[in-house]
């Protein structure tokens, strides 16, 4: 009975009926007994053999509850780990050294982009090769395994199935075998794509205040310089009325009096211009667009700048277009909407910034052409002098607030103009660039688009 279930019991048992037959039985003496004690020795061979029989049955029965118990407890075991492996909140894993996944929980495969773990083992076959977007991260990962068997919040960029990338944190171990061999990895994943987005809004605003800090710094020494000067000017000339009014003559007391309005009108211009700086800051520029007729402002504006323009500087105006300009005036006559919708106040920022600029950076004179040009849904702007230049290296931070270009040497300036410029051109809609060269002169093409009330104009009606 015992030979298919537990053959060590069996041959036990039967190791001891024979030590038994040949030890027993001579140390007691009982193959001495004489015959008619027969009965008596069957009785002990029968008493020793039910013994060992129980004795057997006995240990088969312990062994078959103890490994019962084991396994029941395994399995057990088993199901716990599967449950939290399954059920986990960080994703879960186990992969060779080569690159592939061995295991993988649900929580991971969702973080990944994949509806089961079956289909995310199926799909990725080189972790290093389809998941990792910077492919030396997987062989960093790999050199810190080897070198400190673990690693810790390994940040690494990966693709999702969808195609986009998301960050991951992962944490892992070594697997060695008996002969010290790494045979896998283990750890957990954890979604960081929110939290480095949010350290990303974090560093720009953080960067943003230090600018804010660096330009309060450079406004605050703008002021203190640009105002200096014009406040001690209106100072020295009111004390010079004051003290020696009495006694000059009508003709120099106007004089200083128009000293004063000059520099009191300086000092309005520039705060103006720190206002309009500080409202585009704040993205509240006001914006009020009208039916503005462009060739008539342009015409207006230069002779206002002429009157106090340096007169070694030669001013031009052409408008290009005017046929078309005048076809579109008549077609939209009727309607007394002929002219496009923009708000002038901006414009007078562009281009009084612009021309004075011109012919400021033009110390020894020169041309300074303004040209105009209508197309069918904008119209562009040039200006262009032949003064000092900009440097190259200074361009790109030519509409940043109080920069300077770097040859500008004693000629004075808040560096507020140019961003005041590039402030106005996005609120209408438009776009400026530069070119420059340096002693050659500066090309600043500003465009604008041409909004109408009514239906725009067929192409024709614009054609040169």
């Amino acid at each position: 009975t015992l030979i298919p279930v537990c053959w060590p019991l069996h041959f036990l048992s039967q190791m001891i009926t024979f030590g038994y037959y040949f030890g027993i039985n001579r140390i007691f003496g009982f193959d001495t007994i004489p015959n008619y004690n027969e009965p008596l020795r069957l009785i002990l061979m029968l008493f020793w053999i039910c013994l060992i029989c129980d004795l057997s049955v006995y240990l088969y029965e312990r062994l078959q509850r103890a490994e019962f118990n084991a396994r029941q407890q395994l399995e057990i075991a088993e199901a716990k780990y599967r449950s939290i492996f399954e059920n986990a909140v960080e994703g879960l894993f186990q992969s060779t050294p080569e690159g592939r996944f061995l295991d993988v929980n649900s929580t991971l495969a969702r973080i990944c982009g994949y509806q089961s773990p079956q289909e995310m083992m199926a799909q990725i076959t080189d972790i290093g090769g389809q998941m990792y977007v910077d492919k030396q991260r997987r062989a960093e990962f790999i050199r810190l395994m080897e070198e400190q068997e673990s690693v810790l919040a390994f940040e690494s960029q990966v693709y999702h199935a969808e195609g986009y990338v998301i960050w991951i944190s992962e944490n892992a171990r070594a697997v060695r075998d008996e002969e010290g061999n790494i045979i896998a990895y283990e750890g957990d994943v954890e979604e960081i794509t929110e939290r480095k987005r949010a350290e990303a809004e974090m560093r720009k605003a953080l960067q943003k205040e230090k600018e804010l800090n660096l330009l309060k710094s450079r406004f605050v020494s703008m002021i203190s310089h640009e105002f200096r000067t014009p406040l001690t000017t209106i100072m020295a000339a009111t004390e010079a009325l004051e003290y020696y009014g009495h006694r000059w003559s009508e003709e120099k007391k106007n004089k200083y009096f128009n000293r004063i309005q000059v520099t009191i009108q300086h000092l309005t211009e520039l705060l103006n211009d720190v206002l309009i700086i500080g409202q585009s800051e704040a993205h509240k520029l006001p914006y009020n667009p009208t039916f503005t007729d462009l060739d008539t402002f342009c015409k207006n504006l230069l002779e206002e700048i002429q009157l106090t323009a340096d007169r070694k500087c030669k001013f031009t105006l052409k408008i290009h277009g005017k046929k078309n300009r005048i076809n579109l005036e008549n077609t939209l006559l009727k309607n007394s909407q002929m002219f496009p919708l923009i708000d002038e106040r901006l414009l007078r920022h562009i281009f009084t910034n612009l021309i004075s600029n011109a012919i400021k950076y033009s110390p020894n004179g020169g041309e300074i052409d303004w040209k105009v040009f209508y197309q069918k849904k904008q119209v562009i702007f040039m200006i262009k002098d032949e003064g000092i230049g900009i440097p190259f290296e200074d361009q790109k931070h030519l509409f940043e607030s109080f920069h300077r270009s770097r040859n500008v040497g004693t000629i004075p300036g808040t560096g507020l103009g140019l961003a005041i410029v590039k402030r106005s051109v996005d609120r209408l809609g438009g776009t400026i660039t530069v070119h420059s060269e340096v002693g050659k002169g500066t090309i600043f093409t500003v465009t604008l688009p041409l909004r109408f009330k009514e239906q725009e104009l067929d192409e024709a009606d614009f054609s040169d």
